[in-house]
């Protein structure tokens, strides 16, 4: 059911473990959001980068490998 609240957002999704990532997406997505997803920081910083001015707002996993939650916040933060 989508929610007029959540249309015009777009979500970024930061999380390494695949089942978290498809479930929060799925979830997300019948509320009306735009969806982006990224397995690591790397990726998050990659897809950032990517969509300029578009992403409104990211869900980042704590805990994950090469990248944890707060580095991978300072380096979005850098770029928008």
């Amino acid at each position: 059911m989508a929610d007029s609240r959540f249309e015009a957002i777009t979500l970024l999704i930061v999380d390494d473990e695949e089942l978290v990532l498809q479930v929060t997406a799925m979830m997300l997505e019948d509320l009306g959001s735009q969806i982006k997803l990224a397995k690591s920081g790397i990726e998050a910083i990659e897809c950032l980068k990517q969509n300029p001015g578009k992403i409104s707002l990211a869900l980042i996993d704590f805990s994950m490998p090469e990248l944890n939650g707060y580095e991978t916040f300072l380096a979005l933060r850098q770029i928008q």
